[in-house]
């Protein structure tokens, strides 16, 4: 958390520097209570227990706005209450800060910082290049980014970047883990259509046990507009993984695609990533394939639904203390706007972890969740896409 807050201070002085202009002060509060039923508490492969948990969460949330730069800040702290199981009772924490600076004409600066403290597997599963999720242990996450880009010409734009993450598993000092990783690279528009991409990056995992790790990404990207409504972003290349632990090395393909749909009212988009990841709770890298579809769609004018799905399959880089998983996820939500004020929503969730290696950490979970959130001032309606 101190990260945190030194990271809001460093956005603030910058803020400060980057622009001796007027600024809007646009702050927002709300409050979120919740009611979830939950088949398998403890994401256990058999002995499966379930309960009722009640979520309140209030939030507070402010921005600074001004011609030149923008900084946003939130915190919303949930106090989860468990009708049966009182000792998984907690806490759990969410900030978040992020700050855009236009330093001149041609060079912009974007800074961001994320920190989680939670052991609720809704919260576990929005943790991205992590892992696969086996356990309901408290976990905190802080993660730092920085971002540069430099417009050499009105076609060719510079990129440089960096972020830093601290995970901490709460009771064993076995699963922390930091990763460094920064990247460099170009972006040429080759018109309003048509973007072409050369990048490389370099990250390193520190697992406080396991198998320290190091990789380097090539990778070549295109992202093209076949109309106003249909996008297409791929990247390919090579990722070249080093266990420095045992000096074995790997090289394999990372790449991604994603199709992307505007309709009049709401959009879809179906992607596959191939990957490599800390895998924290593995203390070593994993490559990760995962395909996923999300759509989502206002059905009446108080009325949005949303489907997620996603099938994930991870294994160990090298061999060395094998792992491999499969996993699939679905979601569903629906929300209604009952006043500009205040919404109510109704969703669930389903995850099937099958672990390939050892059986008995395998489990499927499912979330029902109905949700109600009051906020001030009154949030403004969401601009949806609409097409040409």
């Amino acid at each position: 958390m101190r990260k945190f807050i030194t990271a809001v201070l460093i956005s603030l002085c910058l803020f400060s520097t980057a622009t001796a202009e007027a600024f809007d002060f646009n702050p927002s509060v709300s409050l979120t209570t919740s009611e979830a039923y939950n088949d398998n508490i403890q994401l256990f492969h058999t002995n499966r227990e379930s309960d009722f948990i009640t979520y309140v969460t209030p939030a507070v949330s402010f921005m600074l706005d001004s011609s030149r730069s923008q900084l946003a800040f939130s915190y919303s702290p949930s106090f989860n209450f468990y009708a049966s199981h009182s000792f998984k009772n907690n806490t759990s924490q969410n900030a978040s800060g992020s700050g855009t600076f236009a330093l001149s004409d041609r060079l912009n600066l974007s800074i961001s910082d994320t920190y989680l403290k939670s052991q609720e597997i809704n919260d576990l599963l929005t943790l991205t290049n992590y892992g696969p999720i086996r356990s309901t242990t408290q976990t905190s996450v802080n993660t730092l980014n920085g971002n540069l880009s430099y417009k050499l010409s009105d076609h060719l734009t510079y990129l440089l970047g960096g972020s830093f993450s601290d995970t901490q598993l709460e009771g064993s000092d076995t699963f922390n883990t930091n990763v460094y990783s920064g990247n460099t690279g170009f972006a040429y528009s080759l018109n309003t259509r048509t973007t072409f991409s050369i990048n490389a990056a370099y990250t390193r995992s520190d697992f406080k046990a396991g198998n320290n790790s190091d990789f380097q990404n090539y990778t070549l990207g295109i992202t093209h507009k076949f109309t106003p409504t249909v996008t297409l972003a791929m990247t390919g290349g090579v990722v070249l993984t080093n266990l420095q632990d045992t000096g074995k090395q790997t090289t394999d393909f990372t790449g991604s695609v994603a199709l992307t749909k505007n309709f009049e009212k709401g959009s879809a988009t179906l992607s596959y990533i191939r990957s490599v990841v800390p895998g924290v709770e593995e203390s070593q890298p994993l490559t990760t394939d995962a395909v996923s579809l999300n759509f989502s769609r206002p059905l009446a004018q108080r009325w949005t639904a949303s489907l997620t799905g996603s099938y994930i399959k991870s294994s160990s880089t090298t061999g060395i203390s094998a792992f491999k998983s499969d996993e699939e996820r679905a979601a569903a939500s629906l929300s209604y706007a009952i006043r500009p004020w205040a919404t109510a929503s109704l969703s669930y969730t389903f995850v099937d972890l099958s672990d390939k290696i050892n059986s008995s950490s395998s489990y499927y979970n499912n979330v029902a969740m109905l949700m109600f959130t009051v906020s001030y001032p009154p949030r403004k309606p969401k601009v949806m896409a609409t097409s040409e």
